[in-house]
């Protein structure tokens, strides 16, 4: 009697086996695939996050103002104005040029200053000026509009003075450097104090997507990127 309970124990152990077999092979499988699937999951994520790093610091550059200079009575006699052009670099063939035109159209900033839709044919592979002199309030929001639209920055300036001739020649010239946008002294007392009255060149930068504006400073005090101005200790005609 004992043998045949015996046997039919093991019959109902060798009938449950299989199954549990299966089970723990089913578990085994769905675990393995959640694994795999949290595997690519992480893989995606980190290409995701490179591919953001290498895109975060794109630089947008804009030269500093020239310092001015004032005389003995503290009155200025020399300034700079700085001029910031904004222009619609025009497709070289009609249909891209409809595309771009009609993607402008949807940023409220540029729309106004568009030609109209029937000149295009005749704008192909020109830079039309947008803006002669763009309003410093927008310059955060041009490094979005230059990655998004075709368009290109021109900065330049223009050294102004309230001097006779005579005195201009003492006072001296700039000139623009091809490089950095800068004004540079290139004789008289531009050129005695351009350590002094020369600009920096300022560094913008977006982060991610091109909407998170920073502007970047090369000192730890606030830096205007623009230039000191000078005070003479001494009348013109003497310096």
């Amino acid at each position: 009697m004992n043998k045949a309970l015996r046997n039919k124990n093991d019959s109902g152990r060798n009938i449950k086996d299989p199954l549990e077999k299966k089970i723990v092979f089913i578990v085994f499988l769905f675990f393995s695939f959640t694994f795999i699937l949290l595997l690519r999951a992480a893989y995606l994520a980190s290409g995701k996050k490179k591919l953001q790093n290498e895109n975060i610091y794109r630089q947008f550059l804009i030269p500093g103002m020239r310092g001015k200079v004032f005389n003995l009575q503290g009155n200025c006699i020399a300034w700079s104005e700085r001029k910031l052009g904004l222009f619609w670099d025009v497709a070289d063939n009609l249909e891209e040029a409809w595309l771009e035109y009609n993607n402008l159209l949807n940023s409220e900033l540029l729309a106004k200053q568009l030609p109209e839709f029937e000149e295009i044919d005749a704008l192909l592979k020109q830079k039309i000026l947008l803006f002669q002199n763009v309003p410093e309030k927008i310059i955060p929001e041009l490094h979005y509009l230059l990655e998004k639209y075709p368009l290109s920055l021109e900065a330049y300036f223009i050294r102004k003075n309230n001097l006779k001739a005579k005195e201009q020649n003492i006072l001296g010239k700039v000139v623009i450097d091809q490089e950095t946008g800068l004004e540079i002294g290139i004789s008289g007392l531009e050129k005695k104090y351009d350590h002094i009255l020369r600009a920096k060149v300022q560094r913008y930068s977006s982060i991610k997507d091109g909407k998170t504006f920073i502007r970047h400073y090369d000192s730890i005090f606030s830096d205007t990127g623009n230039g000191k101005d000078l005070q003479l200790k001494r009348e013109l005609e003497k310096e």
